[in-house]
């Protein structure tokens, strides 16, 4: 218990109580949208929900594909902007990122549009499916405010109002999009339940994060005048995390989509329904990650990196104690979870969740893009990605034309499992970066120049 204690320092006590709201939330949501995937699952059927699961996971991928990560980038210099109480600066994040999503959400909506009819013969296996493609795509020219609102969110520490968000939002969709199936039970009227939800939601969060900028930094971030422009290195952060959003598209979202070419929508029907599981695992965790980034971002911001080390290697242990038993008991339960949830329509789902199940081990290396991103390190991150990447993908297309469904839960258990494997070898190198010289000229600078900045600002 003492040993316990003191694992459990104050500045790992006060992450988890921040996350303390919003873990109930996700709690809370995540019991939502098993209600909902009850609703769906059952009076769409199988057939119509996984054309459903392809015409989102179309424009999903298509916006992973072209995206370039701007929350990260957003959440390290507004971290800094908020930390030296620098409105100028903040502004021209917040300005810098919400143009830089919005451009990469009207190139994904423009190669939404343009291969819709591809996508819905050779993936949704139905020509007519071409104009809810595009319908969905459509929230692309409303979400693009989503990454630096949340960025802004975070790092001023509005994890309460997030917490109230999460649960409305989920509401909101059940009502929505439930309602939607129950009343009509038909595959367009539920995209269009699905493009509600979305606008209410962007329009929300964008209103909530220009509330929170003014109420901090005492200015609205469009009237706020342009200080120096400092670059950030947003150039290479941008670069190396586009490519890493393209690598995480080839071995994420990407598996649905190979499945719906060698498979019928029966077969994506019942991935997904497997894959519903663990996301409500992972969004439970989820929290733990938002707080953790704010402090990581605010840590690499004050120079702190021993105690940012420190912070991460706990992080990994307190995920591998709480997720082993968790893995555990979904192999379990799994069958018996799938036949309550899902009935025997989707008759595969059982299977495929018990081969999945210790995938979320891979929550235990969630720190690590934010962490590399905080000490200057992003390539690392990239480095990370390739490896579990080509681990994936060689075991997709090796598996999936003959075992189907089957084929895509090997390699995607694969694909997981090489995060912690690469942890030792990670922290190791995080250590020597932080105890280099090179890393104390790094982070000096700031410390000395913030009150130039901020009279400047």
């Amino acid at each position: 218990m003492r040993w316990w204690r003191s694992f459990l320092d104050t500045r790992l006590r006060r992450l988890l109580r921040d996350s303390s709201w919003m873990l109930v939330a996700t709690a809370i949501s995540a019991a939502l949208g098993i209600v909902q995937v009850i609703l769906v699952t059952r009076l769409l059927g199988p057939d119509r929900y996984g054309q459903l699961t392809l015409i989102i996971a179309i424009s999903a991928t298509i916006r992973q594909l072209v995206g370039i990560r701007t929350w990260e980038w957003a959440m390290k210099e507004f971290a800094i902007a908020y930390t030296r109480r620098d409105p100028a600066y903040a502004a021209d994040v917040v300005r810098r990122g919400y143009l830089s999503g919005l451009v990469v959400n009207l190139i994904a909506l423009a190669v939404v549009v343009g291969g819709a009819g591809f996508a819905a013969d050779r993936i949704v296996h139905d020509r007519t499916a071409a104009l809810l493609v595009i319908g969905y795509g459509a929230v692309l020219l409303i979400n693009w405010t989503y990454d630096t609102s949340f960025a802004v969110l975070r790092v001023v520490g509005r994890f309460r109002f997030l917490a109230v968000q999460q649960v409305v939002q989920s509401i909101v969709r059940i009502v929505v999009t439930g309602g939607s199936v129950i009343l009509w039970q038909r595959l367009d009227t539920t995209v269009g339940a699905y493009i509600v939800v979305e606008v209410i939601a962007s329009l929300w969060l964008g209103l909530a994060a220009s509330a929170t900028f003014r109420g901090e930094l005492g200015s609205v971030w469009w009237r706020t005048p342009r200080g120096p422009r400092r670059s950030g290195q947003m150039a290479r952060l941008v670069a190396i995390s586009w490519l890493i959003d393209t690598l995480k598209f080839t071995a994420g979202r990407v598996d649905l989509l190979v499945l719906g070419a060698f498979r019928s929508p029966f077969a994506v029907a019942n991935y997904q329904a497997a894959l519903n599981f663990l996301d409500v695992a992972q969004r439970v965790a989820q929290p733990i990650t938002m707080v953790a980034f704010a402090d990581l971002a605010k840590m690499g911001a004050a120079g702190q990196g021993r105690e940012l080390l420190r912070v991460v290697g706990k992080l990994s242990l307190l995920a591998l104690f709480v997720m082993t038993p968790v893995c555990t008991a979904l192999l379990v339960v799994a069958p018996w979870l799938c036949h309550l949830v899902y009935g025997v329509e989707y008759p595969d789902a059982a299977l495929l969740l018990q081969i999945l199940a210790f995938s979320l081990l891979w929550l235990t290396g969630l720190w690590m893009q934010s962490s590399f991103i905080s000490v200057g390190k992003p390539g690392w991150g990239l480095e990370v990605v390739v490896i579990m990447t080509t681990v994936k993908v060689g075991l997709l297309f090796a598996l999936t034309p003959s075992y189907g469904g089957v084929g895509v839960a090997i390699a995607n258990l694969a694909y997981c499992l090489s995060m912690p494997l690469l942890i030792p070898m990670y922290l190791a190198r995080l250590r020597r970066w932080i105890a280099s010289p090179e890393y104390e000229q790094r982070v000096t600078p700031p410390a000395v120049e913030a009150p130039v900045v901020q009279a400047t600002g």
